[in-house]
């Protein structure tokens, strides 16, 4: 008894095996099909990896494989937590900075993660804002805590308005709120350029309108500078409790 063709295949392309999808030849992976053709789509076996991979044992089983193998390729060294495989599934991840005021590697919904490209960072957004922030401002992790912590109205929240950010990541496609930005004076002695701060021009965190609308013109503006007189003097990494 002949075999019949269960699903349509031509010169164009073919039905996917798992999904019943027409799509063209080139979104089918090499195999022992049809004009050498794997029978099931890109994305559905992509899908099922994925679906494989997320499984505990199999996470468990590629943690063992990865350190067995970096012991044997560095003998006499003990296995390194930061240099192995993260903790990733269908979820989430561990975010993978390992630089100064990381977030201790913790455990995070995708959602926490920028898209790059077609994948998404192996570094929370927080901690890669806290790796910007460090670097152009010239602080530590342990300055940058504490100038979070001497927050006028709260953790969070705006030292101008006393509000949260509402601005959104629109740029990443996700719509998520910012973080509050670090504000510093434009007129620093220190020698670096406007645009950079250090730990004696920085004021305080402020949400992205107070920080292009009102700073900004209080600090050219004399009559609206007075205003914020307290504000514009405040330097909280100054303070004699701050770190050095």
């Amino acid at each position: 008894m002949a075999r019949t063709r269960k699903h349509r295949a031509d010169d164009a392309g073919r039905e996917c095996s798992q999904c019943s999808v027409y799509k063209p030849w080139d979104e089918f992976y090499a195999g022992a099909g049809e004009r050498g053709k794997d029978t099931r789509c890109k994305g559905c076996m992509r899908r099922k990896a994925r679906e494989h991979n997320a499984q505990p044992e199999v996470q468990e089983m590629e943690r063992l494989r990865w350190i067995t193998r970096w012991e044997a390729a560095h003998p006499g060294k003990e296995y390194a937590k930061q240099r192995g495989v993260w903790r990733v599934d269908g979820v989430g991840r561990e975010c993978s900075y390992g630089g100064d005021g990381n977030c201790g590697h913790a455990y995070k919904p995708w959602d926490q993660f920028n898209i790059k490209g077609k994948k998404r960072e192996t570094r929370c957004r927080r901690c890669l804002n806290v790796k910007v922030l460090l670097q152009r401002f010239l602080i530590t992790g342990e300055q940058l805590r504490y100038l979070e912590a001497a927050a006028v109205f709260g953790l969070g929240l705006c030292d101008i308005h006393g509000g949260p950010e509402t601005m959104r990541y629109n740029r990443w496609g996700n719509g998520d709120v910012c973080g509050l930005s670090v504000d510093h004076s434009h007129t620093c002695d220190q020698g670096h350029p406007p645009e950079q701060g250090c730990k004696f021009c920085i004021r305080g965190c402020v949400c992205r309108d107070c920080n292009r609308g009102v700073i900004r013109q209080a600090e050219k503006w004399p009559p609206l500078a007075a205003r914020f007189t307290d504000y514009l003097a405040r330097r909280p990494l100054l303070a004699p409790a701050a770190p050095v």
